[in-house]
């Protein structure tokens, strides 16, 4: 019985699926010989570089099976195109709490967006702040932010107020009905490559620790 041999694909165009009668070809009677030029094995997630191995048979309607290439992909060759949206949340924020955001890459940028409430430790005043800052991974466990922004409205009276945020913080949030004498909620960061985690660290001043909370979206890019 002779074999099948293939080795027609292309470093450019799709690579082709192969179809063979299962009654009349066995895997052992298919040998093949592949190449695949840097980059061309492209998915939803982005460019890849991959090196085959081995194909797999699956069963295709009609009887006929179709053999898939399998191979090995290139530690960090996916470069472009990805995106990771991690949320997190704490109910009665006190100071040195954390919220460790775990992505699943290394990502260029990291948009937070943030909603939370913040009470006033002796007034009892609420406050509700909505907030966004983007983090831009500069090397390994470094990173810098934009001046960030956020809105905050007294929840007593309905009064609203923007404010950019001042200083190293990632997230900034107010209570109370008085800004001079404001509940205040913020949080540091810190960015570790290694673990491909932003760890945000809690302070809070004239805040009760028990009625503070936040949910944060944060949304990562390659």
């Amino acid at each position: 019985t002779s074999k099948v041999h293939v080795d027609q694909i292309s470093t450019t165009a799709a690579i082709p699926a192969l179809y063979l009668d299962q009654a009349d070809v066995s895997e052992e009677m298919i040998e093949f010989n592949t190449t695949i030029g840097t980059g061309n094995a492209i998915e939803a997630l982005g460019s890849k570089v991959m090196t085959p191995t081995h194909f797999i048979k699956t069963t295709v309607p009609g009887g006929l099976s179709r053999y898939l290439e399998v191979g090995t992909i290139a530690t960090g060759s996916r470069t472009s195109g990805l995106v990771d949206v991690v949320q997190g949340y704490d109910a009665g924020i006190a100071t040195n709490d954390t919220i460790v955001l775990t992505f699943a890459f290394i990502p260029s940028k990291i948009v937070l967006a943030y909603s939370g409430v913040v009470t006033h430790d002796t007034t009892g005043e609420d406050g509700h702040t909505t907030g966004h800052t983007i983090v831009t991974i500069t090397g390994t466990d470094t990173y810098t932010k934009n001046a960030g922004s956020v809105s905050f409205t007294e929840l007593s009276n309905g009064s609203h107020y923007p404010y950019g945020i001042t200083g190293d913080y990632l997230i900034y949030m107010y209570g109370g009905s008085d800004v001079s004498d404001a509940a205040i909620v913020t949080a540091s960061g810190a960015w570790v490559t290694a673990t491909r985690t932003l760890t945000l660290t809690f302070t809070i001043a004239n805040a009760d620790a028990n009625y503070n909370k936040i949910e944060i979206l944060a949304t990562a890019y390659a």
